[in-house]
């Protein structure tokens, strides 16, 4: 797949014997992108957790997003929330 850009990527998900998973992955860049995406309102810091899991899974240095419900975006130490009207951030 292509952005507007020109930039390519490849979006999937990730499930590993255990049932873990990721809700989405974006691979572009030479980097993993794990986002979890939640239909709540209300940040929790819980959000994040699953994300976290994978990138200490993969060795990865990228941290998590959260896609949510809500109207705002918010950079924490664990990783970025997003709102869902801004998903397109993640393809620049």
């Amino acid at each position: 797949m292509k952005n507007a850009a020109g930039t390519r990527y490849m979006a999937t998900f990730f499930r590993d014997s255990n049932q873990q998973e990721i809700d989405l992955i974006i691979e572009t860049g030479g980097k993993t992108i794990p986002i979890e995406i939640k239909s709540s309102h209300t940040i929790t810091s819980s959000f994040f957790n699953r994300g976290r899991w994978f990138v200490q899974q993969h060795n990865d240095e990228q941290k998590p997003y959260v896609i949510y419900g809500g109207d705002h975006a918010q950079k924490r130490a664990t990783g970025t929330m997003l709102s869902w009207k801004d998903t397109y951030a993640l393809l620049k």
